[in-house]
């Protein structure tokens, strides 16, 4: 098996966007970027501990989901509303 490259998340870590809200750890990408040197090292180690054991957190596994109104919103047209999930997955949150 081979595991993540501390060369791979430089790449990785630059194309975060900015100005988007944290997850469910409160950890922002600008944290990330602003740390780059320790955030490589520790990712690395995280994610390479995940593959070796075969597991990853509960916490990642899973999502708090909010609901936010498109504009023109009607409350019974789910297709009126946007889903957000946050996951604590770092440096992770996705936009459904």
């Amino acid at each position: 098996m081979t595991g993540v490259q501390t060369c791979a998340l430089p790449i990785f870590l630059s194309s975060l966007p900015n100005n988007k809200a944290c997850g469910a750890d409160g950890v922002t990408y600008e944290v990330f970027k602003a740390t780059k040197q320790f955030s490589i090292v520790a990712l690395t180690q995280i994610f390479n501990v995940c593959l070796v054991n075969r597991k990853v957190p509960d916490s990642w596994k899973g999502a708090i989901i909010y609901r936010i109104p498109k504009k023109n919103n009607i409350s019974e047209d789910p297709s009126t509303w946007r889903d957000i999930q946050y996951l604590c997955f770092p440096p992770y949150t996705r936009y459904s």
